[in-house]
């Protein structure tokens, strides 16, 4: 759609490579989580955990771009899962205070779209990642290809707003609006794609949930 596209070319064009953004990422590690806090986002992924679309996992849970864990913490406390969980980013320093909130995880380092996985998984955590992306719908379908078959994904994206434009000077990611990701997860094959709006503070103006599921293959 005219309205789509020219959006999405704006906001590749200060994409970063996966080495600057690891580099980026690294330096911003230590301090991480005490801004997930002071701007709420705990809180806002505690809502989208809470969803009644978000199952308590039976086998395996991937939070894939973890960061330092702070959407795969807030599913472990809501859900209170207590089985098998991977945790998967580029930031070697990022992975390493996810661990520490999360010890029992297992800790798998690369990018989004990159990695070869040896697991499907029942749920799928994934925040900010794909607006790093220079091709978000490649790796919504390498999302979509670690989900077992009925799995769910937990998503959430940045969108469009001013304050979203000054983080951008700083982290070079896109910003879709929630009908242009909920094209994007169609076409790459997600069923039932719903959108959780954040509901206050800055997550509602910054970012958009979104909770979808992997196709049952037909009987």
């Amino acid at each position: 759609m005219n309205t789509f596209l020219p959006s999405r070319l704006f906001s590749l064009t200060r994409l970063r490579s996966n080495r600057d953004m690891q580099s980026l990422y690294d330096d911003a590690a230590s301090g991480w989580q005490s801004g997930i806090r002071k701007l709420t986002f705990d809180t806002a992924y505690q809502e989208l955990v809470r969803h009644p679309r978000v199952p308590v996992a039976h086998n395996r849970v991937l939070d894939a771009g973890c960061g330092t864990g702070a959407l795969a913490q807030a599913y472990l406390c809501q859900t209170h899962y207590d089985g098998e969980i991977d945790l998967l980013d580029l930031s070697h320093h990022m992975l390493a205070q996810a661990q520490a909130s999360i010890p029992q995880a297992n800790i798998l380092h690369g990018a989004v779209g990159d990695v070869p996985l040896d697991h499907r998984y029942d749920v799928i955590l994934c925040a900010h990642v794909i607006e790093h992306c220079a091709d978000p719908d490649a790796a919504l379908r390498w999302l979509k290809s670690h989900l077992a078959p009925g799995g769910t994904l937990v998503l959430s994206v940045s969108r469009p707003h001013w304050c979203t434009t000054l983080v951008r000077w700083r982290w070079g990611h896109a910003s879709y609006r929630p009908d242009q990701v909920v094209e994007m997860m169609q076409q790459s094959g997600f069923k039932n794609v719903n959108i959780a709006p954040f509901k206050s503070g800055p997550p509602s103006r910054l970012s958009s949930g979104y909770i979808a599921n992997s196709p049952n293959p037909v009987a």
